[in-house]
């Protein structure tokens, strides 16, 4: 009998299915829109292989950050125009002028995500700034598997599950620099689309791109904007303006189950390299630039520190090394994972009500979120240290 991961564990990042020699199993959405395998047992042989390729099931190995630096792009353009410092733009730049494939995320034309592969300049261009919903890798293993047979050079960057997931699938292969890009959690796409659908129906317009930091509204606002066939956008909010989806993900109420027990968000880290904003900056030692749009790089293993020494000397980026404790003690999300919320187990609880519609689901949520923000400043710090208390609690 075939055992995955349990569902609140399962990442839904299809190694399971692409390792199948049978192509038994399919990735499908439940009743409230998250994905996880299907196994057709009419099919099934038993061999295990799912089981065995399985990051939740069978952990990769793991190594600890040995360097830890504040950095970001020389280029003030791509810096202004990243998430963080544009140290992930720098990192995909640079591969590919030296020959490397490079995988990233980028959009669908229905606003969907997945994983893709660039070789040039141009092509690397949609994988810049942030992607705050599920991303599809399934679609790009193929491809790297068949381009690592002949002896290309991969540069693979993902989430934390999804470097997991190719670190199993791949790791016999020695060309490869596996880039982890932190993450808070996943968003089922089928809440961004009903909600974007919901926008579209109210103003009349249609989408044909968007962005969750926007940066002509500065890229730490963390700004959705919707633009139409033009360009123009038609639809501008942050958390605050009360937007439903961003409200979902910035106050952790809306990801994936497995977010809340992510496997892979702890000190020992799957990647080669850890990108993430740079919190805490400057809480160890004094910092002596500006601490907006800086991006954190963790090196954990000899071929990621050669990779970003190389970075470093071509001259595309400033770096200064920090106390590695800075970094780590400054972002949870490389120490533990999300804890659920009052509000997530309400939420849990409403979308499996009223069957996987999110904006019915979130609704009400939203509108005590935006009550919330009007309390007195005394009442809104008692609800934090309520929070940070729950936290030190359950961690």
């Amino acid at each position: 009998m075939i055992l995955l991961a349990d569902k609140k564990l399962c990442t839904g990042c299809g190694a399971c299915a692409f390792q199948c020699p049978r192509s038994c199993i399919k990735m499908e959405s439940d009743t409230i829109g998250q994905i996880y395998p299907i196994i057709d047992s009419a099919f099934c042989i038993e061999c295990h292989a799912c089981e065995k390729i399985c990051p939740v099931l069978n952990e990769p190995e793991t190594y600890l950050p040995q360097r830890a630096y504040a950095a970001w792009s020389l280029d003030p353009q791509q810096r202004a125009t990243s998430a963080s410092g544009g140290i992930a733009y720098e990192l995909y730049r640079y591969a590919v002028a030296n020959a490397y494939k490079v995988v990233g995320a980028s959009f669908n034309d229905d606003l969907s995500v997945s994983l893709k592969i660039a070789s040039t300049c141009e092509e690397i261009m949609p994988f810049k700034n942030s992607k705050y919903v599920f991303s599809e890798p399934y679609s790009v293993y193929p491809q790297i598997r068949e381009g690592l047979k002949r002896g290309e050079k991969f540069m693979l960057v993902g989430v934390s599950c999804q470097i997991a997931a190719m670190r199993k699938l791949f790791d016999k292969y020695e060309n490869v620099i596996y880039v982890e890009i932190l993450c808070h959690g996943m968003t089922p796409f089928s809440y961004l689309r009903q909600h974007v659908d919901a926008i579209e129906n109210k103003t009349g317009k249609k989408s044909y791109s968007m962005t969750f930091r926007a940066p002509e509204a500065h890229t730490n606002t963390y700004t959705l904007i919707l633009y139409d066939a033009e360009g123009n956008s038609f639809y501008v909010a942050r958390t605050k303006d009360g937007d439903a989806y961003q409200y979902g993900y910035h106050r952790s109420v809306s990801y994936r189950e497995n977010c809340y027990h992510c496997s892979f968000a702890k000190r020992e880290r799957v990647g080669d390299i850890i990108l993430c904003d740079f919190y805490g900056l400057g809480k160890t030692i004094p910092f002596e630039y500006d601490k907006n749009e800086v991006s954190c790089i963790l090196t954990t293993t000899f071929k990621g520190k050669t990779f970003i020494d190389q970075v470093i000397a071509s001259d595309r980026i400033f770096a200064e090394e920090r106390p590695i404790e800075e970094a780590v003690d400054g972002n949870p999300r490389l120490r533990q994972s999300n804890r659920k919320t009052d509000d997530r187990r309400e939420f849990e609880s409403r979308i499996a009500q009223f069957d996987g519609d999110f904006e019915q689901a979130i609704a009400p949520l939203v509108a005590s979120y935006i009550k919330a923000l009007e309390m007195p400043f005394w009442k809104k710090r008692l609800y934090s240290l309520k929070n940070q208390i729950l936290e030190l609690i359950s961690s």
